[in-house]
């Protein structure tokens, strides 16, 4: 079962239309961490047509951790109320008997999120909300932390639904604090730059996205400039994709992407240095009939490697899931940490996960118990 959302975080478009640009933090999925901390006990799931079928309205998890050489033994549970088209619309999270945390949001029919409130321990820690326009365009939202605007964006599109300014505000909606403008070429739509402005009108970043000649990664003397190029290239048994950015101080970052026939991803290669010459990190992926193994190796300097992680998923002939394993590992190349998952269906849906540790497997374990209801909760 292929994976669109998991039950403690669903997708949502980004909070800042700069985050694409790494400038501005994305503040939802940075507020999110305080329930991704706990992303091992929830297991991803997919609304599929059997859930709809089934009706399910409430899903819920009792999770259980257990230390074997100790007393200890804690126990949670999480609560998912669904709407028609399998969206959590509230999530509550319960430690020792008593709310945690709990998130609500108001949905459109269109899946996009209007309204959403987020409480620890019943105490309102944030609250955000998104308004669209007929083509389900985000034209603005507010940022609320603890009942006080932290901030709020205001965004304009083109006829042919392209961004072409963002007003972003901070702590009050009467002057905004910073204004960005997108440029397009006439003929493709293709979007050539991007400058930010502040509230004087003054030039306070830009970025290029005009490069499309790899040999012109020149370093850009401009601090607070960016220039990001993009190329493609067929290869024998798929094709490769190339990004490199020059930002701010001119320092160049290379990503390369190769792909195999059926657009699968295959490798990522990340270059870092002054000129992007330097080779960070490579990741694979490796394919076999019902299984995807992902490794991730580190370079130090020119010469030197590590293998930092593996995660290893293991599918039935239906791509159910059925185990995954992650390990990670020293620069020495000793095992550091090695989990396992393992996981148990009933009429397809997903109803219990046992997970253990690999390198002591007599020092913890964790189960999760689902059980998908077709009345809500009280």
């Amino acid at each position: 079962m292929k994976s669109i959302f998991s039950v403690f975080i669903f997708s949502l478009v980004s909070i800042s239309c700069m985050a694409q640009y790494g400038y501005y933090p994305d503040l939802l999925s940075w507020s999110y961490s305080t329930l991704s901390r706990n992303s091992r006990m929830w297991r991803t799931f997919e609304p599929d047509s059997q859930m709809k079928q089934m009706k399910i309205v409430s899903l819920q998890v009792v999770h259980f951790e257990k230390k074997f050489k100790g007393k200890s033994k804690k126990n949670s549970k999480y609560v998912a109320f669904l709407d028609s088209n399998g969206i959590p619309v509230r999530e509550v999270f319960y430690k020792n008997g008593r709310i945690s945390e709990e998130l609500e949001r108001t949905v459109r029919p269109d899946g996009k999120v209007e309204h959403l409130v987020y409480h620890i321990s019943q105490v309102k820690a944030f609250e955000y909300f998104q308004e669209f326009n007929d083509s389900g365009k985000r034209t603005s939202y507010r940022y609320y932390r603890k009942g006080k605007l932290l901030r709020a964006t205001k965004t304009f599109y083109n006829e042919k639904s392209n961004v072409i300014k963002s007003l972003d505000y901070e702590q009050d909606t009467i002057q905004y604090q910073s204004e960005t403008d997108y440029y397009y070429e006439n003929d493709t739509g293709r979007l050539m730059y991007a400058e930010m402005l502040n509230s004087k009108g003054k030039r306070e970043y830009r970025w290029d996205y005009t490069c499309t000649d790899m040999g012109a990664a020149t370093r850009i003397k401009m601090r607070k400039e960016a220039r990001f190029c993009e190329s493609k290239s067929n290869l024998a048994n798929g094709h490769r994709q190339e990004v490199w950015t020059s930002r701010y101080q001119g320092k160049i970052r290379r990503w390369v992407t190769e792909f195999d026939s059926i657009n699968r991803v295959v490798s990522e290669y990340f270059y870092a240095g002054k000129s992007g010459e330097l080779l960070e990190t490579v990741t694979t992926w490796e394919y076999s009939e019902f299984g995807i193994s992902k490794i991730r190796l580190y370079y130090e300097g020119k010469k030197k490697r590590y293998i930092s992680s593996n995660y290893s998923q293991y599918f039935d002939s239906n791509w159910k899931e059925q185990k995954s394993i992650s390990t990670t590992y020293r620069k020495n190349g000793k095992l550091l940490q090695a989990y396992q998952t393992t996981y148990t269906y009933r009429n397809e849906l997903l109803v219990l996960a046992t997970g253990e540790n690999l390198k002591r497997p007599q020092k913890r374990q964790w189960i999760s118990e689902l059980e998908y209801l077709t009345a809500p909760l009280p």
